[in-house]
């Protein structure tokens, strides 16, 4: 499994220095981005957990777990981007158009920690994506930012920057704008309390910062709906056409 690893970093490497010419729904692998510590993988059916390394790809079913004082991006096969703070574990339940697998809607799982994400224009898929709390599941409904989060005690919570989602328990459902907050407090019947989204902590000012060093450094030499995901590849060498 390593050495295949290895092999679909140079896939997806060589894949996005030739995006410019890429479709708009094109397949591609989950990967990544940035790897502030460490942080391991579990594969979906597999003996346990391996070291996670920078560029590496992502597969369909993949357990991510970030090790304490730690953090991690990933750029989604759908384009939309994943953060996980430290202690945090997520697992990619379903990647719209990941090379690996059929799926055409993103589902997340956050088993534990806080997970932000990222979702604009360029994103690809049939819905936009859908993250699944220990008590509640979470519809994005509109390109945004938000984070969610596991608080203990059958408590969770969901902080909306930019966009709208749908919060979904067994007692119905509720809608969450930007600037609003929700915690959802119980493991069945969950209640759900909107409050004032509360000022942007560490985590979420660490991740707004790759969002405007992302949309600054730009590689000029790929398509724009795939700027920020190769904007780094600038650190690899040099285009020459």
């Amino acid at each position: 499994m390593r050495n295949h690893r290895r092999l679909l970093t140079a896939i997806a490497l060589s894949g996005a220095l030739a995006a410019g010419m890429a479709a708009a729904e094109d397949t591609s692998y989950s990967y990544v981005r940035v790897l502030d510590g460490s942080a391991s993988v579990v594969s979906s059916g597999g003996d346990g957990a391996e070291p996670l390394e920078l560029n590496q790809p992502l597969l369909t079913g993949d357990r991510i777990v970030v090790a304490a004082s730690s953090r991690l991006e990933v750029v989604l096969a759908d384009r939309t981007r994943l953060r996980l703070d430290a202690g945090s574990t997520a697992v990619l339940r379903a990647v719209a158009f990941s090379a690996d697998a059929t799926d055409r809607a993103t589902r997340l799982q956050l088993a534990g920690g806080t997970l932000q994400l990222s979702v604009d224009e360029n994103a690809q898929g049939d819905e936009l994506p859908r993250i699944d709390l220990p008590n509640a599941t979470v519809y994005v409904q509109d390109v945004g930012d938000l984070s969610v989060a596991t608080l203990g005690g059958d408590s969770s919570e969901v902080v909306v920057r930019r966009g709208f989602v749908e919060i979904a328990t067994e007692r119905g459902s509720t809608l969450l704008r930007a600037g609003e907050a929700a915690r959802i407090t119980g493991a069945r019947w969950a209640t759900t309390r909107l409050v004032s989204a509360p000022p942007a902590d560490a985590f979420e000012r660490w991740a707004r910062a790759l969002e405007n060093e992302g949309s600054t450094r730009r590689s000029g030499y790929v398509d724009d709906r795939l700027a920020y995901a190769s904007a780094n590849l600038d650190d690899y060498g040099t285009r020459v056409t």
